[in-house]
């Protein structure tokens, strides 16, 4: 039997998509969409591999023109710039396209996704043997394209032999609804291009080079010709294309959903016309059906019976079962419940066939090994649903199973009795009531004993009732993201009584995060502004999964907790079973053992978090670790809210007092106030990779993780106040503060009886002498003398040797790298004469305040940028030469701003990632407090949405929280004593990297230094010119004797022609050069700085301009150009003071070095105040 294919080609489809998805999203007093008028060009933008923004796909409006798919988006917009350009959802037209192909079934079981376009725009039919059903092989294909398009899809159909030829034709054939045969199909693929055989662009280009433009052409090419003119694999690719488009090779189809295994059939030749025919015809069918099932052992769960009409459309009923089985009358009888008369049956079926959709194997029982009278009441139950599943709907026969919810109320629901319930945990939740009141009803009048505990008295339905008896309570926060039918506000609730309010007096607070010290520098920070004191600490979780909160009384214990998390996250760690030396600990991850903290843990005072559900594993665990840490180790309780709070911590000090591990009152605090717990809700989800709907108890029950005042904790712990007392115990033995640190920066190798100034110096004037061959200025000499005497008051000799010994390093490398110091070093003359900087402090006027003060309270910063390619052997050269226990890496801190805030926000309260996407669009720039309501206006969406109104507030909460921990592009920490006992150092996704835990910021605060090793493309790019100079032209050239007079360069910059051209490529860049029109080497220097915020916004761009333009215009007429300087009182300094500021720019400030002198000459600022200016 012949072969029959059909290719659906969906045109359009991820618009169709999006235009049905904008559709049903409107609102009906909202405006359309304008992606929904046809007549606007609109274009759906995904990023390629290598993150350019690239057009895929288009309406027909955009295609009019001229647009085409894969077109950059800047391209498109510099066409089109009235193109409306949405990002695409792939993931969504991959969900839908499956649906429709599960939609497509009803003329073919065997339906795949077109694997050449991705599965996003075509679909293939296996028709095979099954066209007569619907009239034949052109209605059949006229009946799929036409309600296709009765959906809004517009699509080209074709039948072939073969996937390849139905493709082919689908796509590139000029006549509607094509077929080909196998005696035909040849001739109808000889005119279409070789692009019809789905070939890479490579191979496409290839064979129109050789002239072969129709896969005609191909026919008469012999094999091995084809191999001799492509490459092997292109050739490969072209020749197994053809054969499958003829026939030649077979290709294989993967079906959405596999046809089922197990179906019988039964063709008519007078067609069935009523209800009682096809019953009549369905136990032969079922008798088949259940014999072909016996065969391997299996039963049947679901079936469909499919009738197909003389019309070509079908009609199906389908019936499900609890349990599979295979008894043709139990299935009859399911049918007749289902009613056969829900069959359209038009005029009359031609075939009926039955499929078991689902099957699973059927185990034979043994009887007498189970209760029989068990076993047949588990099989009536299961009948009795099948049967009333049938009758009434899967939909209204249900039954009850747990939820992943706190709110009793919501912890059970209701779904159809055929699906499996899931198992959820029900331990989590404490004792409950058996019927609870949906929606609860308030209680009025409430009389309290105790402020915590439960009412003696309350009216309810306005009856008065007194408690005899209670427990709890167990607090519950409301579901916030769910909005109340009645508009009220949502409230915290006990499920007896009310909320409360709190207040703050806390004598010291401890921190400790999970496995890191990352934020104890910014919380030292706030704690030292307050005056408050911070108990610096650590949450380990070790490999099994079991925490214990460490925190160091002393300095000693906290090298010793840092020297700990250093072996977790950057130590090779042996895994059971594995290599001895293990496997490298990704970064982000620590591994660690209980044994490991004891070794390193004295000094250290622990804790042991009480589980939610203490029992006996707990008992004995806390035992074992009382054994192995005797003196400081803890029982941690802190209050649940789950109604039996006084219970458990009676057995917590039950258990304290039989381990030896005394109990310790904590809070377990997650935030700072109770508004703050929306914000923890949502921090959760992000982190948890799911959706605040579907995150169930792994979200907080209450809101009862905020700091608490001590009077509090004392009513919360009534009956143990020695638990309160041993909080305070631990608060003052813990002294120890970050200030306690002494940093010391790591002593460089000078000659014996030398001193690192003594060393400095020497290469200073060594340096200065290669510099100045026939002598240093004096006035060169009297910058190095006192910039060396500044360095010696200020200690930092041994930091200008480490930046000299990398320099000098890299280029002394067989092969040298290029390296370039560069900022407000550029200023210092030793960085010149050690050939760190290349600014001429005799042809410039440098100020060495601008670079490092005595009066400013931070170190000096050297950039030093070196060959990106090249960058990491210099890194490795500082880790090999210092050691890894004492350079790290800095961190950078990645905060939350608003485009990937309201992307993180909206996620995790469920909007769509279309939304989220248009939303983040809609923000200029990087940074800004808040994503506001008139971003919303700008999409098109309703700022009256709820979720919308929560995102917005949540986003604007989370903006400049921390994101995630990343490290600096190349700044390092040196340290002479080991770097581990200050910080933790952990590995860095990078192999060969590691780095610590705290950011720039940190670092300055603790006073630690740091040494920048920097990658810059452009030294790559020149390193390679210089390379191809030197082998074309022999001649070398370096950084500092590239020619700075070439008058071909700056006609060429001044034309704007700076594509590719470092520092200048910008737009505005591009658009500044010919109005400046640069000349000299300097003239590029201003070129650079004056496209910047400050001279922009200060106005100096366009006097500055004018006045070279009036100074070519004067030399054009061979007049002098003047400027008139401001003059001071003759008592005040020289005429010419402001002059020799500004000459270079022409009267204009446009440097700070500039508005630096400025203060010092009119106002006599010393150069420090001036710098703080």
């Amino acid at each position: 039997m012949m072969r029959r294919i059909v290719s659906v080609w969906l045109i359009d489809w991820p618009v169709s998509v999006r235009r049905r998805s904008l559709e049903r999203a409107r609102r009906p007093a909202s405006p359309p969409d304008p992606a929904l008028d046809p007549q606007t060009p609109f274009a759906l933008i995904l990023k390629n591999s290598r993150g350019a923004a690239v057009i895929h796909a288009l309406n027909p409006a955009a295609r009019a023109t001229g647009l085409r798919r894969g077109q950059t988006q800047a391209d498109a917009l510099a066409m089109i710039p009235y193109l409306l350009c949405q990002p695409a959802d792939a993931a969504a037209d991959g969900r839908a396209l499956k649906a429709l192909a599960i939609w497509a079934e009803r003329w073919s079981p065997s339906v795949s996704l077109d694997p050449s376009d991705e599965g996003l725009e075509g679909l293939f039919l296996d028709v095979t043997g099954a066209t007569h059903l619907f009239g034949g092989e052109a209605v059949l294909l006229d009946r799929i394209r036409t309600r296709l398009a009765e959906t809004g899809t517009t699509a080209r159909v074709a039948m072939a032999p073969t996937p390849g030829a139905a493709w082919a034709l689908a796509r590139w054939s000029e006549g509607q609804d094509p077929i080909a045969t196998d005696d035909t199909v040849a001739d109808l693929l000889a005119d279409l291009p070789v692009e019809a055989l789905r070939l890479d662009d490579r191979t496409v280009s290839g064979a129109r080079r050789l002239g072969l433009k129709t896969i005609g052409h191909l026919y008469a090419m012999p094999r091995a010709g084809l191999a001799k003119r492509f490459r092997d694999g292109d050739a490969i690719g072209l020749v197994k294309r053809l054969d499958q488009a003829r026939g030649y090779a077979a290709e294989a189809l993967t079906p959405v959903r596999p046809p089922a295994r197990y179906r019988v059939w039964q063709a008519f030749a007078e067609p069935l016309g009523d209800v009682a025919g096809v019953e009549a015809r369905l136990p032969e069918l079922a008798a088949d059906l259940s014999r072909a099932l016996e065969r391997d052992g299996q039963g049947a769960k679901a079936l469909t019976l499919t009738g197909f009409r003389t019309d070509g459309e079908t009609t199906s009923l389908s019936v499900r079962m609890g349990l599979p089985g295979r008894d043709a009358s139990i299935w009859m009888r399911l049918f007749r419940e289902a009613g056969f008369g829900r069959l359209e049956l038009g005029f009359g079926l031609d075939a009926l066939m039955l499929t078991a959709d689902l099957t699973e194997p059927m185990l034979a029982r043994q009887g007498v090994l189970e209760s029989e009278a068990e076993t047949k009441q588990a099989e009536s139950l299961a009948l009795l649903i099948d049967r009333l599943t049938a009758r009434l709907g899967a939909d209204r026969v249900l039954t009850p199973e747990p939820v992943d919810s706190w709110i009793p109320e919501r912890a059970e629901r209701l779904r159809p009795a055929l699906g499996r319930v899931p198992a959820v945990d029900g331990t989590a939740v404490g004792r409950r009531p058996i019927l609870l009141l949906d929606p609860p009803e308030p209680i009025e009048d409430p009389l309290f004993d105790l402020p915590e505990g439960a009412p003696a008295r309350f009216t309810w339905r306005r009856v008065s009732r007194r408690i005899v008896r209670a427990e709890g309570p167990e607090r519950l926060s409301p579901e916030w993201w769910r909005p109340r039918p009645d508009g009220r506000e949502v409230r915290t609730r006990d499920y007896y009584r009310i909320h409360q309010a709190r207040a703050l007096g806390i004598a010291a607070v401890g921190v400790a995060d999970r496995n890191t010290l990352a934020g104890m520098v910014r919380a030292a920070m706030e704690a030292e502004t307050l005056d408050l004191p911070l108990i610096i600490g650590a949450r380990l979780v070790f490999t099994d999964g079991t925490p214990l909160i460490v925190f160091p009384r002393d300095r000693a214990a906290y090298g010793r907790l840092c020297r700990l998390l250093s072996l977790g996250k950057s130590e090779v760690v042996p895994q059971p079973g594995a290599d001895p030396e293990g496997e490298r600990i990704e970064k982000a991850e620590t591994r660690l053992t209980f044994e490991q903290a004891v070794a390193l843990g004295e000094g250290m005072i622990a804790l042991a978090p009480a589980p939610e559900t203490p029992d006996a594993a707990f008992e004995a665990r806390l035992g074992a670790w009382r054994a192995a840490w005797p003196d400081d180790l803890y029982l941690a309780a802190s209050p649940l809210w789950r109604g039996d709070d006084r219970r458990r911590l009676n057995r917590l000090a039950a258990m304290a007092e039989r381990t030896g591990a005394p109990m310790i009152a904590t809070n377990a605090v997650l935030y700072h106030h109770v508004d703050r717990r929306m914000l923890q809700d949502v921090l959760t989800c992000i982190r948890e990779g799911t959706t605040i709907d579907k995150a169930g108890r792994r979200l907080q029950a209450n809101a009862e993780r905020d700091l608490k005042t001590p009077a509090r904790m004392a009513h919360l712990f009534r009956g143990h106040e020695a638990a309160l007392d041993r909080t305070m115990e631990v608060a003052r033995a813990c002294t120890f503060s970050l200030r306690e640190l002494q940093y010391q920066y790591p002593d460089e190798p000078v000659p014996s009886g030398w001193t690192a100034q003594r060393r400095l110096m020497r290469l200073t004037f060594a340096g200065a002498r290669e510099k100045w061959p026939d002598g240093v200025p004096m006035k060169v000499r009297t910058q190095i003398r006192d910039e060396l005497k500044l360095i010696k008051l200020l200690k930092y000799p041994n930091y200008f040797l480490t930046v000299h010994d990398i320099v000098a390093w890299a280029r002394g490398q067989e092969k040298p790298i290029l390296c370039q110091g560069r900022g407000s070093a550029a200023n210092s003359v030793v960085c010149f004469c050690l050939g760190v900087t290349n600014v001429n402090p005799a042809e410039q006027d440098v100020l060495i305040e601008r670079f490092m003060s005595a009066d400013r309270d931070e170190p000096p910063d050297i950039d030093v940028d070196f060959e990106h390619e090249r960058r990491e052997e210099v890194m490795q050269y500082v880790y090999r030469r210092y050691g890894r226990d004492r350079a790290a890496i800095v961190a950078t801190i990645i905060h939350y701003r608003p485009r990937s805030a309201i992307r993180d926000v909206g996620k995790a309260l469920g909007l769509t990632e279309d939304v989220t996407a248009r939303m983040a669009d809609t923000v200029w720039g990087s940074w800004g407090d808040a994503v506001k309501e008139e971003h919303v206006d700008r999409t098109g969406l309703s700022r009256d949405d709820a979720r919308m109104q929560l995102a917005l507030q949540l986003t604007a909460e989370i903006i400049k929280f921390p994101r995630h921990l990343s490290q600096h592009v190349g700044g390092y920490v040196l340290s002479q004593t080991p770097l581990l006992e200050i910080v933790p150092i952990g590995n860095a996704a990078m192999d060969d990297r590691t780095f610590i835990e705290w950011d720039k910021d940190d670092i300055d605060w603790l006073k630690l230094m740091k040494v920048d090793v920097l990658a810059l493309g452009m030294l790559t790019a020149l390193r390679r010119g210089f390379d191809l100079i030197a082998d074309s032209y022999g001649d070398r050239f370096e950084l500092d004797t590239v020619p700075q007079a070439d008058a071909g360069v700056y006609d060429m910059l001044c034309k704007g022609d700076s594509v590719g051209v470092f520092q200048v490529e910008s737009r505005a860049q591009m658009a500044m050069l010919p109005r400046l029109r640069p000349e000299v080497f300097y003239d590029l220097v201003v070129e650079v700085a004056i496209v910047r915020p400050g001279p922009i916004q200060g106005g100096m761009v366009h006097p500055y301009l004018k006045r070279r333009k009036d100074r070519r215009e004067a030399r054009a007429r061979g007049e002098p150009f003047r400027i008139d300087y401001p003059s001071p009182s003759p008592e005040h300094g020289p005429a010419d003071e402001l002059k020799q500021v500004l000459h270079k720019t022409l009267g204009v400030p446009l440097f700070q070095e500039q508005a630096m002198r400025i203060a010092m000459q009119a106002a006599k600022y010393t150069p420090a105040e001036a710098n703080s200016l």
